[in-house]
């Protein structure tokens, strides 16, 4: 892949996890969101599980995620003081 190829395929998994985090932020819990891959193959299922007021202030919902392979993860977007809903930095040590 080249560099310039390599940067595109970056911005475009930016701009795409940017949209997915607004779309969670709107949707109602529970409310299935899937994702696909260029050949309309599905990657991952996405549901809003909880909302809350974080520590710092800011909403922010918990996100079941579920792959191909059946396990569920767990995530968390917040939403930001521009009102654009993001993925923080996962802070918590194992």
């Amino acid at each position: 892949m080249s560099e310039d190829s390599a940067t595109l395929a970056s911005v475009d998994f930016l701009q795409g996890s940017r949209a997915l985090a607004n779309r969670l932020g709107e949707v109602a819990l529970h409310e299935p969101i899937s994702t696909y891959d260029k050949a309309g193959e599905k990657q991952k299922d996405y549901a809003v599980v909880a909302t809350y007021t974080a520590a710092s202030g800011r909403t922010c919902r918990q996100i079941r995620v579920s792959g191909k392979s059946g396990d569920d993860d767990m995530d968390v977007i917040c939403r930001s003081a521009e009102k654009h809903w993001f993925w923080p930095p996962n802070v918590i040590s194992e």
